[in-house]
C-alpha cells in the first residue's frame, strides 16, 4: 500500500501545534533537482526558536557538499566534540588530528605561526559531556507496540 501526493506547482503543509513525520525504513528528500528555488535554496531547514537536533543514533551522520561547507555560529562559539578523535584534512596533505590528549599537526609543507605572543604552558585537562544513546529496545514497549498493531516500538539506555 502506497500513499502518492503530488501537485504541478507548489505544496504547503501546516499545523497550528507540532507536526511530525515518522517512517518504519528511511525518509528521502530532494530539492533543487531542476532548479534552485528562491534565494537559490535547494533544501531549507529552519527553526525560528529553540534548537535543530539532527542525530544518527545507530551509525554515521554525514555531511557533505560539492562546494564549501561552511560552519557559522552568529553570536556564540562552535563546539566540535568526538570520544575518540577530531581530525581537520585538506587533499594537499595537510592534517591536524586531536586524539586522546594529544595534538598531532602534520604537513607536506611548512607550519606559519602569527602571534604577538607565544605561551606553551604544562599539560591540563578538561572534560567534555557527550550524548548517550539507548542501546537495547524496551521488551514491555514492543509488547504494546505489538498489542496496539503500531510497527514502532520505544527504547531503553
Amino acid at each position: 500500500e502506497s500513499v502518492v501526493l503530488m501537485s504541478g506547482q507548489d505544496t504547503q503543509w501546516s499545523s497550528g501545534g507540532q507536526w511530525r513525520l515518522h517512517t518504519g525504513q528511511a525518509i528521502g528528500m530532494l530539492g533543487g533537482a531542476v532548479k534552485a528555488g528562491e534565494g537559490d535554496a535547494g533544501v531549507q531547514l529552519i527553526a525560528a526558536q529553540g534548537i535543530i537536533d539532527a542525530q544518527a543514533q545507530g551509525d554515521t551522520l554525514r555531511l557533505q557538499a560539492r562546494d564549501e561547507v561552511s560552519v557559522i555560529s552568529a553570536n556564540a562559539h562552535v563546539d566540535w566534540a568526538a570520544a575518540k578523535s577530531i581530525r581537520l584534512s585538506t587533499a594537499g596533505g595537510a592534517n591536524i588530528t586531536i586524539e586522546g590528549g594529544n595534538i598531532t599537526i602534520q604537513c607536506p609543507g611548512k607550519i606559519t605561526v602569527f602571534a604577538g605572543k607565544k605561551s606553551f604552558v604544562g599539560p591540563t585537562r578538561l572534560a567534555y559531556p557527550l550524548p548517550r544513546f539507548s542501546r537495547s529496545i524496551c521488551k514491555r514497549c514492543r509488547l504494546n507496540a505489538a498489542e496496539s498493531g503500531s510497527p514502532f516500538s520505544m527504547v531503553e539506555e
